[in-house]
């Protein structure tokens, strides 16, 4: 190629992946355009295979090829290209995997059968010269393209550079589009939990710069939710004033004392006035504990009557909220943000398909909250569903860190599905957390988070996770089952409609138990425990009744009786 068609190529290839819309749709249009204003015959693409259910366990889909997008302009090579659709290649497997493996364009001539798996194919078609480039995006090949001619054609470095700079372009935006999408939905999930909440929202950055304001916020102040977003709290113009005394800034407040502030009344300003309201103010924080914003919700207060009853609401709204978010949601969301940074880092695209998956669970979570949100209930769609079923099910999403489950037929209930296995995963991720003793070390960390069905060594330890063990006998529980796995058993309770989660861990006193169950309950070390109030509403929004006991062989048993007594 001259140097004038070298930089006619380039440019246009540029202004392609600067304009594409798809990472396939633009090797695509490079294969077509390559071929056109090079004079190559055909063209093809490779890309790595989609993960199979066979695949989720090993590394073989992440390293085979299988048959992209085509060019074939002449309709002459229709055979070539149903050969290639049936292959799929290793590294170093032909031109193809050793143009994968060793990220260089590679050159072959005479296609001969050694060198060139579809030789047959490849004679029968015409065939003398191939041309494999890769697409390589920070030292990672994310696809190869394959040019070939009927005549010998000599080695054109100029085609290959202008190829290989052209799709390296397109690997790092091809990279960042999908990291960017995958942060797009996360965005959009939760604004959509923001806007469903029945009360004002306000989401705070941690330098006081409104982040996200729903709609019910933006009425109560007479303006548009547009106006609202990137104005300041700590500006002259947003001052708020207590009527309980003291001053009305809720923010500063959140992110001094780094603890909730709650149900104060203040007058904010309006477009052309002021409206009174009760304001509660939250603390966000990041995995790592450190803040990030801060959250509030604020309510109607002229008429304190309403006031008290919509509070009452709010409060619980935000608790849900609140809890959800940094418990249930906050799991996936940081098993998708770690295949996200490892797909920034090594380009490779299949990462992205493990990031689906966590957003999967997170959409299936958001849809019901947010129909539950509307609709003020804490259960959605009652249904006939087998507890064993459900339990198997919740099961597949917790680590099971050496755990077992042991599951014995309890029958079908009526019961929203989806809450009932975010019950069980609740049940299940403290068994398996904060029940073995071998784990007391992290669950010492980790369990004020979750109120957990077992607990550490520590008496206090052991209150305030749920666990069912007296005090007096947790350390030496502790060495009597150091070491040991847990096991967990569902099954129906004797005698009664309902069923029953247990599992071998250290308890609590039984003067203790009741107070598990209650949200925001604190324990002696100050830890709040999430896991099981979660576990408690969601059995109160089916009228079940839930009972803290200790089994015969210690440990913890939590019964759900279904059917209300006297």
């Amino acid at each position: 190629m001259s140097d004038t068609t070298t930089d006619d190529l380039a440019g246009s290839l540029l202004r392609l992946v600067a304009e594409s819309t798809g990472f396939d749709a633009s090797l695509a249009a490079t294969l077509r355009l390559a071929c056109e204003t090079a004079g190559w015959e055909y063209g093809e693409a490779w890309i790595p295979a989609p993960e199979t259910a066979s695949d989720a366990d090993s590394d073989r889909a992440d390293d085979r090829l299988v048959a992209g997008p085509t060019h074939d302009p002449s309709g002459r090579f229709g055979a070539f290209t149903a050969v290639g659709e049936s292959l799929a290649f290793d590294p170093d497997e032909g031109l193809v995997g050793r143009a994968w493996a060793t990220g260089e364009p590679t050159w072959s001539r005479a296609l001969e059968k050694g060198t060139f798996r579809r030789h047959e194919a490849a004679a029968a078609a015409g065939f003398d010269t191939a041309v494999a480039i890769p697409v390589v995006a920070d030292r990672d090949t994310l696809a190869v393209l394959v040019f070939f001619a009927t005549r010998n054609r000599t080695t054109d470095e100029a085609f290959v550079d202008a190829i290989a700079s052209a799709v390296r372009v397109l690997g790092r935006v091809y990279v960042r589009r999908r990291a960017t999408d995958v942060v797009a939905d996360e965005r959009a999930s939760f604004d959509a939990l923001v806007d469903a909440i029945p009360v004002g929202v306000f989401v705070v950055d941690a330098d006081g710069t409104i982040e996200r304001v729903n709609r019910q916020a933006a009425d109560l102040l007479g303006v548009e939710p547009s106006s609202l977003v990137g104005a300041s709290v700590l500006g002259d113009d947003w001052q708020p004033q207590s009527l309980d005394g003291g001053n009305g800034r809720l923010f500063e407040q959140a992110v001094e004392t780094g603890e909730p502030v709650v149900d104060r009344r203040v007058v904010l300003p309006t477009d052309g006035g002021e409206v009174t309201v009760s304001a509660s103010a939250a603390p966000l924080r990041d995995a790592d504990g450190e803040l990030v914003g801060v959250i509030a919700t604020v309510v109607d207060a002229a008429d304190r009557v309403e006031h008290e009853r919509r509070l009452t609401e709010s409060n619980r709204q935000l608790e849900s909220f609140a809890s959800v978010l940094s418990h249930d949601i906050r799991s996936p969301l940081a098993v998708a943000a770690g295949f996200l940074d490892l797909a920034r880092e090594t380009g490779d695209p299949t990462h992205f398909e493990k990031v689906e998956r966590g957003h999967q669970r997170i959409e299936e979570l958001v849809d019901t909250l947010l129909v539950l949100a509307r609709s003020g209930e804490l259960t959605g769609v009652m249904e006939s569903v087998s507890v064993a079923a459900v339990a198997e099910a919740a099961w597949e999403t917790v680590e099971h860190n050496g755990t077992r489950l042991v599951v014995t037929d309890a029958g079908e209930l009526p019961a929203d599905r989806v809450r009932l296995r975010q019950l069980f995963e609740n049940l299940f991720r403290n068994a398996v957390e904060h029940g073995s003793t071998s784990h007391r070390s992290q669950a010492r960390g980790d369990a004020d988070e979750h109120g957990s069905t077992s607990s550490r060594t520590r008496a206090d330890d052991a209150v305030e996770h749920g666990s069912t063990s007296h005090r007096s006998q947790a350390r030496g529980d502790a060495d009597d089952h150091d070491g040991e796995d847990v096991t967990v058993t569902v099954g129906p309770l004797d005698g009664e409609s309902g069923f029953y989660v247990a599992d071998n861990g250290v308890g609590i006193p039984a003067e203790e138990r009741a107070e598990v169950l209650r949200p925001g309950h604190r324990s002696r070390g100050g830890g709040i425990g999430l896991g099981l109030s979660i576990v408690a509403a969601i059995a109160e929004g089916h009228g079940w009744q839930v009972g803290v006991t200790e089994p015969a062989a210690g440990g913890t048993r939590i019964e759900f009786r279904t059917t209300a007594t006297d």
